[in-house]
């Protein structure tokens, strides 16, 4: 299909508005040689695509890592997927010699190490991938590696020659390289697709030839691209120098990638191993892969609880997701072990991975960084940062010099992990007990009714106990953040 850019979402509208157009489509573009990533948000209208680009960004907070996957993507994160992996040379270019269907079988569906295997891991259990692969198909015509829709277009028309795409959700699609190109590229989430016998709904994956030099390259590249597909966005670091974390509001250094514990971050090895570890907490949680309360803890006033290795399939808490106090940012703990299949092999990399807590950071005012898993780096130098030594060791504590919240990391043996938390007492605590609870909504309304003096109880500082304050009470009992001042 020809490309063109227009300049504006409202255009597009109106477009949509006037045309039998199909929704848009969101792909991301990845070169992990070059480190860069690129979204584009593409239309087909009347047999073309125009990319579109959007006048602004989603608005802070509109978009949340537990919504994120829901809403990009109509295909489900559990059960099995099934995968069309579509072979094609093009007339001038072919595939590598290696790149054979026995080989991408092998890589994609293997029962001892492969995409399937890495899923069912990940996902302790709750997805599995499954499928064929079709082709080679030589299409007709020389595209070039960014014609990624044409490409979709003629692969399409060729596999359906031999087989019914209807019965599948997922394509991926391995090409030869022909010009300069990105390593990946994949539709976040799923969308309408175009075939002889009427439109399907399936994700797409795009994956350079070359590039994939043995089972373990595509695994890897499978692995990203088909989190893209299954909703996810990048695994990045954030760096505030010699500290963990900053004041809420300062930047930090954001780097795109950069988290290489997770297989949304570069495509990474150390020497001849490829680093493709399991997803981040917030990206597992986004796929329902963590419940709230039975995998993973919503943690909002002081405790001390028990961390289970990570990739264990076994029951217990994978992660704990913990507020800073007054507002609504979280920081997500897990613990990683050499255990499993896929990360034995981050310890290459992380020289304190396994000796401690890998914390991420959510933050739904970020809204250019909506969808990322955030890594923090807990060992903290001076800016770059390196992130080999991100966790939170045995031992250690941090203490948020802008909350009061304190992490204090105990024991840590092949089986658990001890974390402490502690929040500063709360403003809303207005009996001083350690907790919000019923009772201090009681002496709020007290305090709001004149039947006790005000004391601490005017939270909004406006000089006098009223039903403000009691709201930001009643909130706090409720799970929510104290709020003080106006």
């Amino acid at each position: 299909m020809a490309r063109r850019a227009v300049q504006t979402l409202a255009l597009v509208v109106l477009l949509v508005n006037v045309s039998t157009a199909q929704q848009v489509e969101v792909r991301v573009a990845d070169d992990f040689e070059l480190h860069t990533s690129r979204k584009s948000y593409v239309l087909a209208v009347n047999g073309q695509e125009l990319e579109v680009l959007p006048a602004s960004p989603p608005a802070a907070g509109a978009v949340t890592w537990e919504t994120a996957a829901a809403q990009a993507t109509a295909c489900s994160p559990s059960g099995p997927q099934n995968i069309a992996v579509l072979l094609v040379n093009f007339p001038g270019t072919r595939l590598p010699a290696h790149i054979t269907p026995s080989f991408v079988e092998n890589a994609f569906f293997n029962s001892s190490h492969s995409i399937d295997t890495y899923w069912r891991e990940a996902s302790y259990n709750r997805m599995t991938a499954a499928g064929q692969v079709f082709g080679p198909f030589t299409l007709s015509a020389d595209f070039t590696c960014n014609d990624v829709g044409a490409i979709r277009d003629a692969a399409i028309a060729a596999a359906g020659l031999v087989t019914d795409l209807w019965n599948f959700s997922r394509i991926f699609i391995i090409m030869p390289p022909a010009g300069r190109c990105p390593i990946g590229v994949a539709t976040l989430g799923c969308g309408p697709i175009s075939s002889a016998k009427g439109t399907f709904t399936a994700s797409t994956s795009w994956l350079r030839a070359d590039y994939l030099t043995d089972a373990d390259h595509l695994i890897s590249v499978g692995a990203h691209e088909g989190g893209h597909n299954l909703g996810l966005d990048h695994a990045s670091t954030l760096d505030h120098g010699a500290q963990p974390l900053a004041a809420p509001g300062v930047a930090g250094t954001f780097r795109e990638y950069w988290d290489v514990y997770s297989a949304m971050g570069l495509n990474f090895g150390v020497g001849r191993t490829m680093l493709i570890g399991h997803y981040a907490a917030p990206h597992k949680t986004a796929l329902g892969w963590l419940d709230n309360g039975a995998d993973y803890r919503t943690v909002t006033s002081s405790g001390v609880f028990t961390l289970a290795p990570y990739e264990s399939a076994a029951p217990g808490l994978k992660a704990l997701k913990i507020q800073r106090p007054g507002s609504n940012k979280w920081l997500w703990v897990e613990y990683r072990q050499p255990a499993g299949q896929w990360d034995t092999a981050l310890g290459l990399y992380g020289s304190n991975l396994y000796s401690g807590a890998l914390i991420h950071y959510e933050d739904p005012d970020d809204a250019a960084h909506t969808g990322q898993s955030v890594l923090l780096d807990f060992t903290p130098l001076a800016d770059p940062n390196d992130f080999s030594d991100a966790a939170l060791v045995s031992g250690r504590a941090w203490n948020d010099p802008d909350s009061g919240l304190a992490i204090s990391i105990g024991g840590a043996t092949s089986s658990e992990l001890q974390v402490s938390v502690t929040f500063p007492p709360s403003a809303c605590d207005l009996n001083g007990d350690g907790v919000v609870d019923g009772a201090d909504v009681q002496l709020a309304i007290n305090r709001v009714l004149g039947l006790i003096d005000c004391g601490k109880g005017d939270l909004d500082g406006n000089g006098r106990c009223d039903a403000g304050d009691l709201q930001r009470v009643v909130t706090a009992a409720a799970g929510g953040s104290c709020r003080t001042g106006q």
